[in-house]
């Protein structure tokens, strides 16, 4: 299945570039954070550092959309063909 993935923030200079294609690999439905975890593991560091946390899970911290709405890690809907999944670090400052 083929999806976009577009970077924000500083996941955008860790990745590399500010979008991509990427085929995910497809065994029944997957879901965001399944997708996420294949990302980072083709991408390794330092996308993988800012994306996985030391116990090999989604850090909450990072802001997840689909298309124009966001969505939890907890979030039941599946990853399908042709969808923008959008990943960005939480900014702050003042």
């Amino acid at each position: 299945m083929r999806i976009t993935v577009q970077y924000e923030t500083l996941l955008k200079r860790a990745a590399g570039t500010g979008s991509e294609v990427v085929d995910v690999d497809v065994d029944g439905p997957q879901d965001v954070r399944d997708v996420i975890l294949q990302i980072a593991g083709r991408r390794g560091d330092p996308l993988q550092s800012l994306l996985v946390d030391a116990a090999g899970e989604v850090r909450s911290s990072v802001l997840i959309f689909i298309g124009d709405g966001q969505v939890s890690l907890s979030d039941s809907r599946p990853i399908c063909e042709g969808d923008v999944l959008t990943l960005m670090s939480p900014i702050s400052g003042g």
